[in-house]
């Protein structure tokens, strides 16, 4: 999914052992945007919209050390 743009209702990710986890997902403010961005239905973690994940790694120190990846939208001037 590295630098393709992809549909809303893509699955990115699962939850495993019944967990309760959640994504964060925050903008360049540190607002927190994962309920714009995401939902979770029966341990799957869906997209509410459609983005272009970049630099998504699969590696878990990555993960802990700076993030998953980083989700770009489809800009449109004079929007």
């Amino acid at each position: 999914m590295n630098f393709t743009e992809v549909p809303a209702g893509t699955r990115i990710a699962e939850i495993h052992n019944g967990s309760a986890a959640r994504l964060i997902i925050e903008n360049e403010q540190g607002e927190i945007l994962g309920d714009h961005y995401l939902r979770y239905e029966q341990g799957k973690i869906l997209l509410r919209t459609p983005v272009m994940p970049s630099m998504l790694t699969h590696d878990r120190v990555i993960v802990r050390q700076d993030c998953l990846c980083y989700l770009m939208e489809r800009y449109w001037p004079g929007t």
